[in-house]
């Protein structure tokens, strides 16, 4: 069975996906499509430090009317246990209980997996990223054609660095 993940963050970037699996000396498994998709009535907020990452990592929330640009990623059962993992599901980030619909650009609409940063986690105050982790998202919406509004949006993104 196939499973749809919405990627907003790092996990945009296959490369960075793969890069954390050979550090871990783990399989990723299959991710058999990626596409961009928007993610209806969620935006983007940085409310999250990751110690691994050394500063702010993505993380969405419900916003009414928003629209959040990211990467539907259709993935086999071993890349999602590899996510799951990579996100700390359930311990930091978690899935929910159910998958979320995410609009593909090229039209048509999946039931997409979301990773949203768990509530004791999550900070008061924004929280930058480094701009190493706003390049691999930068890089990757490059990649996928996400619209130039977008692409602004994260380069004026404040960086810790």
């Amino acid at each position: 069975m196939r499973h749809w993940v919405f990627a907003y963050g790092s996990n945009m970037d296959l490369k960075d996906l793969e890069r954390w699996c050979r550090e871990r000396e783990r399989p990723l498994g299959h991710v058999d499509h990626a596409e961009a998709a928007v993610l209806p009535n969620h935006a983007l907020v940085w409310d999250y430090y990751s110690d691994a990452r050394k500063g702010g990592a993505a993380n969405v929330e419900q916003r009414a009317g928003a629209e959040l640009w990211g990467l539907a990623l259709l993935v086999c059962p071993t890349a999602l246990r590899v996510i799951d993992d990579k996100e700390g599901h359930p311990r930091r980030y978690r899935r929910g209980p159910r998958p979320l619909p995410a609009r593909l650009r090229s039209g048509g609409e999946v039931a997409a997996w979301v990773y949203v940063v768990r509530e004791e986690f999550r900070r008061q105050e924004q929280v930058p990223p480094t701009r190493h982790y706003r390049d691999i998202m930068l890089r990757a919406a490059r990649a996928h054609g996400f619209p130039e509004h977008y692409l602004r949006e994260l380069e004026r993104l404040p960086t810790r660095d």
